[in-house]
């Protein structure tokens, strides 16, 4: 069972807070979606959906673990979901699992991120160490930074499962 942490997206700025787990059961392709109870937040949590196999939106198809990886959005029944995270099986079951996972291939995501930075001419904020600190070792970027540098400095959007793979 892989389980992914969720929020809905449905532009209404009172549901940014909700968050939701959602549970893919590898033997079967059913999923399921649970609301943690939050206290004081005028929202009962629980059940969302019960398990079962989900179609996706406009279409015949089902889905499948491969579509479901950090920053996929997914439609369930009208409701939008982007993938937060998950947990540490489903992050090891992803890397494990690279042909339907490409998105957790190591090499593949160095690979990429080497041609999209040699791809760009260097931004003048870098100096000769090639950090933006100046520092030469040490410097870490969290996902959610990385993310900004590469839209601003890079004008490149790298998908959140890329970055937590290999920068997590």
């Amino acid at each position: 069972m892989l389980l992914l942490m969720a929020a809905v997206q449905n532009g209404r700025g009172t549901d940014d807070k909700r968050s939701f787990i959602i549970s893919y059961y590898l033997a079967d392709d059913t999923l399921s979606i649970y609301e943690p109870p939050q206290r004081n937040s005028g929202v009962v949590g629980g059940k969302f959906l019960e398990r079962r196999q989900v179609q996706k939106p406009k279409s015949k198809e089902l889905y499948r673990e491969s579509d479901l990886f950090v920053g996929a959005i997914i439609e369930v029944f009208n409701h939008r979901f982007k993938l937060r995270n998950a947990d540490d099986y489903a992050f090891n079951y992803m890397e494990a699992n690279t042909d339907a996972f490409p998105a957790s291939d190591i090499d593949n995501i160095q690979k990429k991120l080497r041609a999209l930075i040699a791809s760009k001419p260097t931004p003048s904020i870098f100096n000769g160490s090639g950090c933006p600190c100046g520092k030469s070792r040490g410097f870490r970027l969290s996902v959610p930074s990385f993310e900004r540098f590469a839209v601003l400095l890079l004008c490149v959007a790298i998908a959140t499962q890329w970055l937590v793979g290999w920068l997590g």
